[in-house]
């Protein structure tokens, strides 16, 4: 039984995916990519190796069928007209990405973009924007912002584009969730 951070999304689920693991392994907690990306969740299971926190990219797809799936942080992190190829129509698309909330508890945190009409259950709702809504977490001018307060600067990152400063976000509020500390986290 590994901690899990579980991420879903229309798009940047792959990039928050790395995001994540690499933010962990780089604060000295082992992590993995797995899922939807990466390995599968049972290739890691099988492998015996034990994960401080998984970084498990979960689609809609693999939501469909979840009886007992909660993570300690369940990340949404946008949604989208995607997959209609597959569902009736966008309500049931959304519906079954929305599941990852299902099994959620008051322990766990749901880390959901500022503006997304989705219920995060029982969860403590956490929110992020690059775009200027209101959240808690936020990213302006270059820097990143909890609650008005900078927490840091993009100016050592690689990534660029708001849409991936927002996978930041979700990565940095993902480690927060498990203790890490901004400043560790931003090396």
């Amino acid at each position: 039984d590994m901690p899990m951070a579980a991420i879903t999304g229309t798009n940047g689920k792959s990039t928050c995916t790395e995001l994540i693991a690499a933010l962990f392994n780089g604060c000295g907690m082992k992590s993995i990519p797995c899922g939807n990306h990466g390995m599968s969740l049972s290739e890691v299971v099988a492998s015996g190796v034990r994960h401080d926190v998984l970084a498990l990219e979960i689609s809609s797809f693999q939501l469909e069928t979840i009886k007992n799936f909660r993570a300690k942080a369940s990340l949404w992190l946008n949604f989208a007209p995607d997959h209609l190829d597959r569902y009736p129509g966008m309500p049931e698309y959304f519906a079954a990405k929305a599941r990852i909330f299902e099994n959620v508890t008051a322990d766990d945190v749901a880390i959901v973009r500022a503006g997304e009409n989705v219920s995060s259950g029982q969860a403590q709702r956490w929110t992020f924007s690059a775009y200027g809504a209101e959240a808690d977490y936020t990213y302006a001018g270059g820097k990143f912002y909890f609650h008005g307060g900078e927490i840091g600067s993009a100016a050592g990152l690689k990534l660029r584009g708001k849409h991936n400063m927002e996978n930041v976000l979700a990565a940095l509020m993902t480690g927060r969730v498990f203790g890490l500390e901004f400043s560790a986290m931003l090396k």
